[in-house]
């Protein structure tokens, strides 16, 4: 009976104490939102933060102690401090553009960012099975869908509208498919004499646009988090060469909260 008890209160302490350490990563959804636009400040300014020296795995893996010191997590060592689990601050959705790496775009380490990469940061199963996972089981309290400035995928669908050029390959085109609505939509809205250019990039905000809806409409647990305000959703766009007429710098990455979006 003495064993049955010390094996319940053993269980109850180690509850607790796990309990305790999930807290301790906690961050407000606008909390981190701001870790994700500062960091994408010390980017633009080359000012990026350090590698940790910490006394201890269970500090330096603070979210919030890594921010206040100004460092992240870059090492084999390191690495093996979050063999127990991982608890990124965000999820994002971008494109697999090799020149879109959100990890250096926002300037973080191993285990800060949940992250899903798929041509024109579009949608399948998958897609929205591991944005469920980042959010629900993963814990992130923000969700970013991030496309970017000369996207590829974008402008192939634009081609294929426009100029009727497919391009070769049976599963490229099905992404061109999924990306039909928002080009569409940006040709109804600009006409279908507007530059090229801008049809493209119009398009490119609307499908942030389209995938966050469709998130939304699909997705029970990412609709009950948001409710509950555990989850922000939230657009954006990288700019790879900027935007001088918005006065948005190569490599700024835009939120749809930004009145330059």
């Amino acid at each position: 009976m003495k064993r049955i008890i010390k094996s319940v209160i053993i269980c109850l302490f180690i509850y607790l104490i796990f309990g305790l350490i999930q807290y301790s990563f906690a961050l407000k959804p606008n909390e981190a939102l701001q870790i994700l636009k500062n960091g994408n400040k010390r980017f633009l300014t080359q000012n990026l933060r350090f590698t940790c020296v910490c006394e201890t795995c269970d500090l330096c893996i603070s979210h919030k102690w890594r921010e206040e010191n100004n460092c992240k997590l870059t090492t084999p060592e390191q690495l093996a401090c979050l063999a127990g689990g991982q608890h990124p601050f965000a999820t994002i959705i971008s494109c697999s553009d090799s020149r879109i790496v959100p990890e250096i775009l926002f300037d973080t380490g191993m285990e800060d960012l949940f992250v899903i990469r798929v041509a024109g940061n579009t949608w399948d199963d998958m897609v929205l099975g591991s944005i469920e996972y980042g959010v629900a089981h993963a814990h992130t309290p923000v969700l970013v869908v991030m496309g970017h400035q000369h996207c590829g995928a974008i402008t192939a669908t634009v081609n294929a509208v426009l100029e009727k050029e497919w391009p070769e390959g049976k599963y490229i085109k099905r992404i061109i498919i999924k990306l039909l609505p928002p080009v569409l939509n940006a040709i109804k809205e600009l006409g279908w004499d507007a530059p090229k250019k801008e049809i493209i990039d119009l398009a490119i905000k609307k499908n942030v646009k389209d995938m966050i809806n469709l998130i939304r409409r699909n997705s029970h647990i990412v609709n009950e988090l948001e409710k509950e305000g555990k989850l922000k959703i939230i657009g954006a766009v990288v700019y790879i060469e900027g935007d001088p007429n918005k006065n948005i710098a190569p490599g700024e990455v835009i939120f749809e909260d930004d009145p330059r979006w």
